[in-house]
């Protein structure tokens, strides 16, 4: 009698007993990887519109981006070295929670300044989840199955990147 091979799958969707830890940590790493990307990538169609908003002029709105990724480049090392010191799940959850706080910043942003404030802060948060999430998901699931959550995490976050900028594009084209 041999078992069912997606019962011993730790990846696989899980029929009784809710989720195993390494499903947990693949959920957690996809969604934080796919905002964080999509948020990336979705600002530069909307770059004129933020431009308008804020009645910038020339290029001054590109500043949107790159204090983005100053904040996600500055901060990288520190956080993968807090996240051996303290914990590949905190300083996950960390970035999550500066990423999310970062994010209803910008979307209430009343100046360009308070903007960019928040865009440094979502480049931290992105820091942090980047520095955490593939750690997470290594240290949560059996060697067998790792190259295959990474190339779910992958995929994901891949996806993202290419949705980006057209539903960038539409978001800003209907709700501004």
């Amino acid at each position: 009698m041999t078992s069912h091979p997606l019962r011993s799958d730790p990846l696989a969707f899980p029929s009784e007993g809710g989720i195993t830890p390494a499903q947990a940590a693949l959920w957690a790493t996809c969604i934080g990887g796919f905002l964080f990307q999509f948020d990336l990538t979705a600002l530069a169609a909307a770059l004129a519109d933020v431009g308008a908003d804020f009645a910038l002029a020339g290029a001054a709105s590109a500043w949107v981006i790159d204090v983005f990724s100053l904040g996600l480049v500055l901060a990288l090392p520190a956080c993968g070295t807090l996240a051996d010191r303290w914990g590949r799940r905190r300083m996950f959850a960390l970035g999550a929670v500066v990423f999310a706080m970062a994010s209803a910043t910008c979307a209430s942003a009343p100046s360009f300044v308070v903007l960019l404030a928040g865009r440094a802060l979502q480049g931290v948060g992105g820091a942090a989840l980047t520095s955490a999430s593939l750690a997470l998901v290594a240290a949560t699931t059996p060697v067998t199955a790792r190259p295959r959550a990474f190339a779910i995490n992958g995929t994901v976050i891949g996806i993202a990147m290419v949705i980006g900028p057209p539903l960038g594009a539409l978001v800003a084209a209907t709700v501004g």
